[in-house]
């Protein structure tokens, strides 16, 4: 800011002699060296300041390029390792839910073998109840 302020109080001093010249009835006139002089003087510096603003801008340029290329991979390496999180959620949920299926089919195997061997059981129980009754001895044949 001090270096942009320099400036425009360089050019406005360029512009105030200009006028007083002017004015005056000539530009740079031989009468007047020293003022000559010291006009291309306060030009010289205003092109030298003018320049290392130049510069000082195309420093901080440079290095915000520099800074946002940087960012820019970082932020392309966290956005690739997050898709590569999801992507491996995405697969154990995947196989999860293939496990839970194939677990669920074996369960369902299983309730209807064991409703099979229920069935089988009944079967033997009533089986065993009838030739139990058959057996036993009624009443009319104690008597």
């Amino acid at each position: 800011i001090a270096d942009r302020r320099r400036v425009f109080d360089l050019f406005a001093a360029i512009k105030d002699r200009v006028l007083k010249k002017t004015e005056a009835g000539g530009w740079f006139g031989a009468g007047d060296l020293d003022s000559n002089k010291s006009t291309v003087a306060l030009v010289d510096e205003a092109v030298e300041v003018w320049s290392k603003m130049l510069e000082a801008d195309r420093l901080v340029q440079q290095n915000v390029l520099r800074e946002v290329g940087r960012l820019h991979r970082e932020g392309a390496q966290h956005a690739a390792g997050i898709t590569e999180v999801v992507d491996n959620m995405a697969f154990a949920h995947q196989v999860a839910q293939r496990e839970a299926v194939a677990a669920a089919f074996q369960d369902k195997a299983r309730i209807a073998e064991l409703e099979g061997e229920m069935a089988k059981l009944r079967a033997n129980l009533a089986e065993a109840a009838q030739d139990a009754s058959s057996t036993l001895p009624t009443a009319e044949h104690e008597t």
